[in-house]
């Protein structure tokens, strides 16, 4: 199972950790710091922890979508005793395509950013939803052109672009529909299911 955009890939079957790709501590701090004047809410996640920087809507919908509260909601910059996985950042203006220059270029070496209008994904180096994909298919010995991947936002096309059958769920954004193999119903729909019980 490939988690949080491929920082984390999980072995399910004997409950253990294949790969666990981590921002280090000190480098953590230093992006809760230079974005937090900017941010309505930073959510921060470590293997199965995630932590809020303020209970807002950002927290309501991640209720909603996931059916769990975050283990800690507050400033949680003291309890970063372990490196993070992840951050998604989100901004007070909505709009907008943030850039901090001097933080990220003096991060640029172990951090990666995924952005969007009033949103920032940061994740360690050199990772991605593909780079986990690829990490599963040798560990298991699978072909990559035998492979089918689902997708609906930024981060996914690299993913469906690399792979035999890359399908675009409903919803999803048009940039990865123009490259997308294939087209399924949206995923409250069942999209995944669907596609498959339709062609396989």
């Amino acid at each position: 199972m490939i988690c949080s955009n491929g920082t984390m890939i999980y072995d399910r079957i004997n409950h253990r950790n294949i790969k666990h790709f981590t921002i280090p501590k000190e480098v953590a701090i230093s992006i809760l710091e230079g974005f937090k004047p900017h941010v309505s809410n930073i959510l921060g996640f470590y293997d199965q922890l995630v932590y809020s920087l303020t209970n807002d809507q950002v927290v309501e919908w991640w209720k909603v979508s996931f059916q769990r509260t975050p283990d800690y909601i507050g400033d949680f910059a003291h309890l970063l005793q372990h490196d993070i996985s992840k951050f998604e950042i989100f901004l007070k203006d909505r709009q907008v395509i943030f850039h901090h220059e001097e933080l990220e270029e003096s991060l640029s070496d172990q951090i990666y950013l995924l952005k969007s209008p009033g949103y920032i994904e940061i994740m360690p180096k050199g990772t991605s939803k593909w780079h986990a994909l690829k990490e599963v298919l040798t560990y298991y010995d699978l072909d990559p052109a035998r492979t089918i991947a689902f997708g609906d936002g930024n981060n996914d096309i690299e993913m469906i672009t690399n792979v035999g059958m890359g399908v675009a769920m409903g919803n999803a954004i048009a940039d990865l529909k123009q490259v997308a193999k294939d087209t399924t119903i949206n995923h409250d729909e069942d999209g995944v299911a669907y596609f498959l019980e339709k062609y396989l």
